[in-house]
């Protein structure tokens, strides 16, 4: 393996989780996405123990609201 792309390892946690390997838990992204991460990082080293190893991991953090039970749109005042 010299490439790991996100959709790998969520295709990956998605058929554990469909395996029943997470033992009817949510699947979340910390821990069961971090650990995939890992156990594929290390795996790549011990098939290749010469290698070296360099990671980038991007990360996009984006706003989070909560989900309003009204349908009705909310106003701003002059403040906001």
């Amino acid at each position: 393996m010299n490439n790991l792309a996100s959709g790998q390892v969520f295709d990956s946690v998605i058929k554990k989780e469909r395996r029943g390997e997470y033992l009817g838990k949510t699947v979340q992204f910390i821990p069961h996405v971090t650990d995939e991460i890992k156990s594929r990082m290390h795996q790549v080293t011990v098939d290749n123990p010469k290698t070296v190893t360099t990671s980038t991991l991007f990360v996009r953090s984006g706003e989070r609201r909560p989900m309003r039970s009204s349908s009705r749109p909310r106003t701003r005042g002059p403040s906001e």
